[in-house]
């Protein structure tokens, strides 16, 4: 349990997407260099070009990663705005959830007993005194005795989901 806990702590955390980050990164990376950088008191005339040179290479490095990083978060951003849609959606759902008034429907369909025999081989179920065995057509009685055989929607109209 205590794994699971770490690998949650880990894995699971907040992030927000900024809808401006090269504006911001810009602003900040002027306010660095104006405040650690370049030291209006400090500056003497015999270094005021060293100082220039070393604010210039600041600058055009921290553009770069800015300019890197505005791409990504902008990249993100059209992502996240991107319209989402679903091509398709189906369920599966075993036959104890199901209405017996449904069941004349899903004896009739074929692609979904087809889909029980490969996927269950429900063709090998032999019935006893108490339950009935597999056959063609199927029995509401055989899928009363089998209610955790799971339907597949994708079989069904859309009226039937």
């Amino acid at each position: 349990m205590k794994h699971l806990q770490d690998y949650t702590a880990k894995n699971n955390f907040d992030y927000f997407i900024h809808k401006d980050l090269g504006g911001f990164l810009r602003r900040e990376l002027d306010f660095y260099i104006k405040n650690e950088v370049m030291f209006l008191d400090d500056l003497d005339a015999t270094r005021i070009m060293e100082h220039l040179a070393q604010v210039k290479a600041i600058k055009l490095v921290g553009e770069k990663i800015i300019t890197f990083l505005a791409q990504l978060e902008d990249f993100q951003k059209k992502l996240w705005l991107k319209k989402k849609f679903v091509v398709g959606c189906d369920y599966c759902i075993t036959l104890d959830r199901i209405p017996r008034t449904l069941y004349s429907e899903i004896i009739a369909n074929n692609a979904q007993r087809n889909e029980w025999v490969r996927l269950f081989a429900i063709d090998e179920i032999k019935g006893d005194m108490m339950t009935e065995g597999y056959c063609e057509p199927l029995t509401e009685k055989f899928l009363e005795d089998n209610p955790f055989l799971v339907l597949d929607t994708k079989f069904f109209s859309a009226e039937f989901k």
